[in-house]
């Protein structure tokens, strides 16, 4: 399990929670479609805030979306996020100012196979993420 992630090129972040779930787990029926989509990825950035007590989650969007080949060519393209949704909580202790303290930050993001391993692809986004500039001191 790799559980120790580089954000900000070289920055050492631990991933302390993780939750990962079907997609498409309370789409009742029909295609998925961008509208579709974008409920789920709002819903998702709520779960994180809520999972982790934390209003600022970043996302890591999945790119160019799949079309579902199965959907027969009566059908305009149905584009499909990728299997699984994640959202993780990701922390850190450095020096912000004066003052050493711990640091967290939500994460929510798609690939097409349960983390741990997270995709190879993903984590060169997670390399990206400005983490000093979004994370929250975390008060205990």
């Amino acid at each position: 399990m790799k559980d120790i992630i580089i954000v900000e090129q070289d920055r050492l972040v631990s991933i302390v929670q993780l939750h990962q779930y079907d997609s498409y787990m309370n789409v009742v029926f029909g295609y998925a479609n961008a509208r579709t989509n974008s409920y789920l990825l709002d819903s998702a950035i709520e779960k994180a805030k809520k999972l982790f007590g934390i209003d600022e989650v970043y996302v890591i969007h999945p790119g160019l979306d799949k079309v579902n080949p199965e959907v027969t060519s009566k059908h305009p393209p149905f584009i499909e996020l990728p299997k699984l949704t994640c959202i993780a909580e990701l922390r850190t202790d450095m020096t912000k100012g004066d003052q050493m303290a711990t640091y967290r930050l939500g994460v929510c993001w798609f690939q097409d196979e349960y983390a741990f391993p997270i995709d190879e692809s993903i984590l060169e986004k997670f390399k990206a993420i400005p983490f000093s500039t979004l994370c929250v001191e975390y008060i205990f």
